[in-house]
């Protein structure tokens, strides 16, 4: 597994420097990488699916490259090209599917490039075989500067969740919290107030009446070492009490 794990990155990295060096020899080149994201490995079942999915959280279109390889570093699916990337626009997600053949299982390591710094949030998400809910994500390193990623919670209807976001250093600060779906979709985004310090703002989610929510957020400091920290807490849908607490993951840069 060791010797497989080191054949996908190496070919990722191969990737990377041969398209470096494309790029520096044919700077008219329709896509030029600036920054690669990859996403951890995740172990499909036989027939198990996922999705991987990167959203454009910048202000500008961005271009991108996907691929996704085995543990023997085989490139067994790729979105785009360098003569024809994929462009995503602002606050729009991407999204392609894998899937493990009838024949046995399958390890899934996705490499993203990138034609902007700072510009994407990507994950990839199993599914359960039989009834196609989510049962997993795994998040890639997200490039905007210095972000938290609170993990993925799963809602039954009607239960709700508190996004919880703590000012812990001596000076006043605000986040930006960003709230996707489990098809990667931004569905709300808002910005605390001004924290003095010590100061704790609390926003509740809630599932719909008519079905669950899976949702995963994403809390943007902005430039500079992270003045806080952040969670996610999930509740009894009868009780209201705390049920679970999933502390944030440290990204960026």
């Amino acid at each position: 597994m060791r010797n497989s794990a080191k054949s996908w990155i190496s070919a990722a990295l191969f990737l990377f420097a041969s398209v470096f060096s494309l790029g520096y020899v044919q700077p008219a080149r329709a896509f030029t990488l600036i920054e690669l994201l990859v996403i951890p490995p995740l172990e499909l079942v036989t027939l198990q699916e996922a999705a991987v999915t990167i959203t454009n959280t910048s202000g500008n279109a961005v271009q991108l490259v996907a691929t996704a390889y085995n543990d023997r570093g085989f490139a067994f699916k790729q979105e785009g090209s360098e003569a024809n990337p994929i462009t995503v626009a602002p606050n729009t997600t991407f999204r392609f599917s894998v899937r493990a053949p009838a024949t046995g299982n399958l390890s899934v390591h996705t490499v993203v490039e990138l034609s902007a710094a700072n510009a994407a949030v990507a994950d990839v998400m199993g599914f359960d075989s039989n009834t196609g809910q989510v049962i997993s994500l795994m998040p890639g390193r997200t490039t905007f500067p210095q972000a938290q990623l609170l993990p993925a919670v799963q809602l039954v209807a009607s239960q709700s969740a508190l996004v919880k976001v703590t000012n812990t250093s001596p000076n006043d600060a605000s986040a930006t919290i960003n709230l996707y779906n489990a098809k990667g979709t931004l569905f709300k985004q808002l910005t605390t107030p001004l924290l003095a310090p010590n100061v704790t703002f609390t926003h509740r989610v809630m599932a719909p009446a008519t079905g669950n929510l899976t949702f995963f957020a994403t809390i943007n400091w902005g430039d500079g070492s992270p003045p806080g920290v952040s969670d996610v807490m999930a509740l009894g849908r009868s009780s209201g009490q705390v049920i679970a607490i999933l502390p944030f993951v440290e990204t960026g840069n």
